[in-house]
């Protein structure tokens, strides 16, 4: 204290301090709040659309796979069928943790608030468990 009355400097004391500093934090807290959510909230509808888009983009590689694989046996072409085999196991371990994650982000889509419209948790219980099979 005394060394900002030798220099002049105003200063405030920690009962009027302290409420400026609470209300520059809860503006601060505000700010980010509205920063984070307006801008565009990504939700696990979302991923769950881009999982099960993902799943089928997999499955559609998993079955060109398939038919190469049946080619290169009538072909009776055996470095292909090793490396395809390999691709194909490749592509099913993703496609297993892409059906896990969409598992749960259709469990975690219960919890969310109908903003917008209602979601459609039948049809995509439906499609992941046809999916899956």
């Amino acid at each position: 204290m005394a060394a900002s009355e030798r220099t002049g400097m105003p200063y405030l004391p920690v009962y009027k301090l302290g409420p400026f500093r609470i209300l520059v934090t809860f503006v601060g807290v505000v700010l980010a709040f509205i920063f984070t959510v307006f801008p565009y909230p990504v939700t696990s509808r979302d991923l769950l659309r881009h999982d099960v888009a993902q799943q089928f983009h997999l499955l559609s590689k998993m079955y060109s796979l398939t038919q190469a694989r049946m080619r290169a046996a009538v072909s009776s072409n055996a470095p292909a069928i090793k490396r395809l085999k390999k691709s194909m196991a490749e592509v099913s371990l993703e496609c297993i943790a892409v059906q896990a994650r969409s598992s749960d982000n259709l469990m975690y889509a219960s919890w969310e608030p109908n903003l917008r419209y209602r979601f459609p948790k039948g049809i995509y219980s439906d499609l992941l468990s046809s999916l899956q099979r």
